[in-house]
């Protein structure tokens, strides 16, 4: 008589194709260095905290049309441009 293989240690098998074999590398590496978990987290969160905050600092500069176009920024002429001194002070 033949028993019925258990699920609970029977292997999956294996899907194959990249997104498999991608996954699989991570879940291997992630089990052997947890901390490159936190790190993906910590970077990610940072990103997203950093695109939210640029976003919002140009939503308050430029609100109400306050930037200038970018017409206008191509005829702007400074009325003096840097001055270089000597060590000398000439």
């Amino acid at each position: 008589m033949t028993l019925p293989p258990n699920p609970s240690t029977a292997r999956a098998r294996p899907r194959g194709g990249i997104i498999s074999a991608v996954g699989a590398f991570f879940s291997r590496t992630l089990a052997r260095f947890p901390v490159l978990g936190w790190l993906a987290v910590l970077v990610l969160f940072g990103g997203a905290l950093g695109a939210g905050a640029l976003a919002g600092a140009w939503m308050v500069v430029c609100r109400q049309g306050r930037c200038p176009s970018i017409a206008s920024l191509e005829r702007y002429v400074p009325r003096q441009t840097s001055k270089l001194f000597a060590a000398d002070g000439r």
